[in-house]
């Protein structure tokens, strides 16, 4: 278009006329467009063993026999057309460039329109049904790798659910305002926080001088710099549980639900980690953890403090090479040793069962459970008016009160 603008090309007698350096800058532009379209056909080649012409996306004898060559044919056609306008461009053959790049277009036309509907005719023959044995097999054999399945064992693409006990997210929203002025990190947290009392918390410092500016300015703060807050105060960005463990690990999938959970008194935030690809070469396609993956092991578990935000992974017993490589390049943020500090959760500040206060623990689960929870303390706190039980109307009155809180 720039070129339009000069006398270097124009339009003279109802042709165009180019100048020897407008013609040869298009001619090398030309080849490029030419080797970009051969690696792209190339690159087409190998989505086929990701996702075939077969049934369920499978890699078919179509696609091996036909399909692949066809690709590979026309990727060399593609570079040898891009030499030949090259050559053609720089000599001053105008006509053979036309021609070349028609043929190419032509070509490339023929295959993706053509050969396609030719290999799903094929496909429903009987005599291909016969020739897709081995690559079934093959298949099979690529999937069970794929998701970890023994030899023998049908294929269940799914999530870990260790902690199914835990509670949902109502009930993780319930922990975040009962603690508030105590939890750093949690799910959907927003903005940065400012932590006068550092301790162990994991965030940069605020610092002083320049490091402090810095901070003001990515903040769009500039109180930060004037305010009495020492140097050693923290500034965290990163409180939400997703967001702060996809920036330590983010090789990894993550499953579908945050859960919470207890260490002694402390919310730790659990979330499940993968292995995941959806480009691993001819496994069977599953929606898991929704996205589409054609890869998924389990790599680790995740463990969230909610007070100090420190990110803990657990690996699993039987990792795959993916998690093996990011636990040697990172080791420092992998768990070592046994017993499983997995072991050490639960549902419940302080254990599984009543604390030190009388106070019942706090369901977990649907509706449902919530509802018989409040039937039955209700029913205590009568009972105990009837008798004359002061202490024990006390006792069922704050496990209510609780309950309700947390739900």
């Amino acid at each position: 278009g720039l070129y339009a603008l000069t006398p270097s090309l124009r339009w003279e007698r109802g042709v165009f006329r180019l100048s020897v350096h407008v013609r040869r800058h298009l001619s090398v532009l030309g080849a490029l467009f030419l080797l970009v379209m051969a690696w792209s056909y190339r690159l087409d080649g190998y989505h086929l063993l990701v996702r075939g012409t077969g049934i369920n996306g499978m890699f078919s004898y179509v696609d091996h026999q036909w399909l692949i060559p066809a690709y590979l044919s026309l990727s060399v056609v593609a570079v040898a057309g891009a030499a030949l306008v090259l050559v053609s461009g720089w000599t001053g053959q105008i006509r053979a460039i036309f021609y070349t790049v028609s043929a190419v277009l032509v070509c490339a036309v023929a295959l993706d329109l053509v050969l396609p509907s030719v290999a799903r005719r094929m496909g429903g023959s009987s005599a291909d049904a016969r020739n897709q044995q081995s690559y079934a097999a093959t298949r099979a054999a690529y999937t069970r790798r794929a998701y970890g399945e023994v030899s023998g064992a049908p294929v269940v693409a799914r999530e870990v659910l260790r902690f199914d006990s835990f509670g949902d997210s109502a009930r993780s929203m319930a922990l975040v305002e009962e603690d508030r002025r105590r939890i750093l990190v949690y799910p959907g947290a927003r903005g940065a926080a400012v932590v006068t009392n550092a301790g162990a918390i994991a965030a940069p410092a605020l610092g002083d001088g320049l490091s402090r500016l810095a901070h003001a300015w990515a903040e769009q703060r500039l109180d930060l710099v004037w305010n009495s807050l020492p140097s050693n105060a923290r500034i965290a960005r990163r409180r939400d549980v997703r967001e702060r463990v996809s920036a330590l690990a983010p090789v990894f999938a993550q499953g579908s639900s945050v859960y919470p959970s207890f260490l002694g008194d402390t919310v730790v935030w659990i979330v499940e980690l993968y292995s995941a690809s959806d480009r691993y070469p001819l496994s069977t396609h599953f929606t898991v953890a929704g996205a589409d993956r054609s890869y998924f092991r389990h790599a680790g578990t995740a463990l969230v403090n909610s007070m100090t935000g420190r990110v803990t992974i657990v690996s699993d017993q039987s990792p795959d090479p993916i998690a093996v490589a990011w636990r040697m390049r990172f080791p420092a943020m992998f768990r070592a040793g046994r017993p499983d500090i997995l072991d050490a959760l639960t549902a419940n500040p302080g254990g599984t069962g009543a604390n030190e206060s009388g106070r019942e623990p706090f369901p977990t689960g649907s509706d449902s459970v919530f509802r018989r929870t409040v039937s039955r303390l209700y029913s205590r706190m009568r009972q105990s008016l009837m008798s004359g039980d002061l202490k024990g109307f006390a006792a069922a009155y704050d496990s209510l009160g609780a309950v309700i809180r947390h739900e």
